[in-house]
């Protein structure tokens, strides 16, 4: 993983090139899913789109081809078609904003009402119904919409018809480039809310990953609600016009907080009144919305010219604050939001169908994406890097460096930390030594030979202690050997192995000898440690005046 971080730079064109790979299959896959193909699975279902007519004013049949709008201004319509029994007995059609009955032979077979709650609401999404028709009987079909919203009355989508199977298979199909992009966000978004717990720098306040996480989560979920796929297991209307439309604030106001994160403070003030238009035109809308002036099925596009703003905001914002320092990242990431700002002014526009719109919508997304992302990897790994530095600084002050050993910053720090709901503690053993005559080796033969001397005894200490107990150097010729979960008879078992070692030591040149002194306590706050330094102190000197009457 270090090789991999280390190399990054190395590995960028092939990321490129997988990435390159990746979105044309993609695309092939997508653009193919109409083309005529070989397959075990059930006989796709059949297009009903033509034969239907309608009665103009003068009472006149006129007949039409699906998809098809009716020019009248009257917000109930009807289209007609003559029934023969067929094989197939599910019919399949589409409402937009639209209530809907089903007719054969002026009697009823299905029926779908908006919700009358909450009463603001005129427009309840839009939904594919199935209706199960009669096997053996002749006549004509009717079908009767009611537009919630002007805009849609006389509106008719496709009709399919076929066995329940086929005609889901269908519609999964029809919009497999939404059911693809939703799952692939929710799955990605798994693995930033991952790596956010991994790799944590929200306990320096920082959130980008979170932000990230939740933005393309939210996305996800939208755009597996665009592929209708939710309908199946979800028949509250209520639920799917959240998703649909309030969904859409929710993705805006999190999509400018993530481009905040990586604002530096001197342009806060920017993004931060940026982040409060965004908010007030959420809440205008929504406003508009609850006191049933404006529905937000036609406000949305407001949203979507945010977006816009945004995309050439956030370009500006990483070029400015040199947010990453690869001028090459910088130009990619600047191209790809312009490319979806485009994208997203085209979808605005109106100037191509809702299909094609739908299609360049979800790509301006992906875009987006995968422009965020390529910062966010940089940005994160400038971090990563800054705080592995700062690990190894630490560590570096943590260490005596001329004997490897825990230094006197690192007893101070341990003693000063301490907590006692966190760092259970028991069964501990304080040993604190002083080595015998140091100042008089370094005067005769040389601080190079004491050193050597202090290595020799350091040795012996981790030797005997082992990873039982932790050894720190705080001062020249002193050090405290600490044990934790350790009983007496083990203590003095290792105590009796590091006499053995100084008594035998690897190098006799550098034969060395100390005085110590050793209490037992269990802390439960930071005065006992300084409390048993000092009684281990008392006991030690006691020994060395002992040492010194027997010399």
């Amino acid at each position: 993983m270090l090789r991999f971080l280390k190399h990054r730079k190395e590995y960028f064109c092939i990321y490129i090139l997988c990435g390159i790979l990746i979105l044309l299959g993609l695309y092939i896959l997508v653009q193919s899913r109409h083309s005529k193909s070989v397959s075990l699975m059930p006989a796709p279902s059949e297009s009903y789109n033509v034969g239907w007519y309608y009665y103009d004013a003068s009472g006149n049949a006129v007949s039409i081809t699906l998809p098809y709008k009716i020019p009248s201004d009257r917000m109930v319509s009807r289209i007609y078609h003559k029934y023969t029994s067929y094989t197939r007995s599910k019919l399949c059609f589409y409402t937009h904003h639209q209530a809907a009955e089903f007719f054969l032979n002026g009697v009823s077979l299905y029926k779908y009402e908006a919700p009358g709650k909450p009463s603001w609401l005129a427009s309840y999404r839009s939904f594919y119904h199935i209706v199960s028709l009669p096997s053996v009987q002749d006549g004509e079909l009717c079908l009767e919409l009611t537009a919630l919203i002007p805009k849609h009355a006389g509106e008719y989508a496709g009709i399919y018809i076929g066995e329940y199977e086929s005609i889901m298979f269908r519609l999964v199909w029809n919009r497999l480039d939404k059911l693809l992009l939703g799952f692939v966000l929710v799955i990605f978004s798994i693995l930033v809310f991952l790596m956010s717990s991994l790799y944590n720098p929200n306990k320096g306040g920082d959130k980008t990953l979170i932000h990230l996480g939740v933005l393309v989560f939210l996305v996800g979920v939208w755009q597996l609600e665009e592929s209708r796929v939710m309908q199946m297991f979800i028949g509250n209307q209520g639920v799917h016009w959240i998703l649909e439309y309030l969904m859409q604030f929710f993705i805006m106001l999190i999509t400018i907080k993530f481009i905040s994160d990586i604002t530096p403070k001197k342009m806060k003030a920017w993004s931060n009144a940026f982040f409060l238009l965004a908010f007030s035109i959420s809440c205008i809308l929504v406003l508009l919305q609850i006191l049933g002036i404006v529905q937000l099925a036609d406000s949305v596009a407001v949203i979507k010219i945010l977006f816009i703003v945004y995309c050439f905001y956030a370009a500006y914002i990483v070029n400015k604050n040199k947010s990453v320092k690869s001028h090459g990242i910088q130009i990619l990431f600047t191209v790809l939001m312009t490319i979806s700002a485009l994208m997203f002014l085209i979808v605005v526009s109106g100037i191509f169908k809702k299909k094609a719109t739908d299609v360049l919508m979800s790509m301006g997304f992906a875009f987006m994406f995968v422009s965020l992302s390529v910062v966010l990897y940089h940005t994160s790994f400038e971090k990563f890097e800054a705080v592995r530095k700062a690990q190894l600084y630490r560590k570096l002050a943590f260490v005596d460096f001329n004997t490897g050993v825990s230094s006197k910053t690192a007893w101070f720090s341990l003693v000063e930390n301490f907590d006692p709901h966190v760092d259970k503690m028991s069964n501990c053993c304080l040993i604190l030594f002083d080595m015998n005559n140091l100042k008089k080796l370094n005067d005769t033969k040389g601080h190079l030979f004491g050193d050597k001397v202090i290595n020799e005894f350091c040795r012996c200490l981790s030797e005997a202690f082992g990873e039982n107990g932790t050894v720190f150097r705080i001062g020249g010729d002193e050090f405290i050997c600490l044990c934790k979960d350790s009983s007496k008879q083990e203590v003095e078992k290792m105590i009796a192995s590091f006499e053995f070692l100084s008594s035998h030591p690897e190098h006799q040149e550098y034969a060395f000898s100390c005085a110590y002194g050793y209490v037992f306590f269990t802390p439960r706050s930071k005065q006992d440690f300084i409390d048993a330094q000092q009684r281990a102190d008392a006991l030690m000197y006691e020994k060395k005046r002992l040492m010194k009457t027997l010399m």
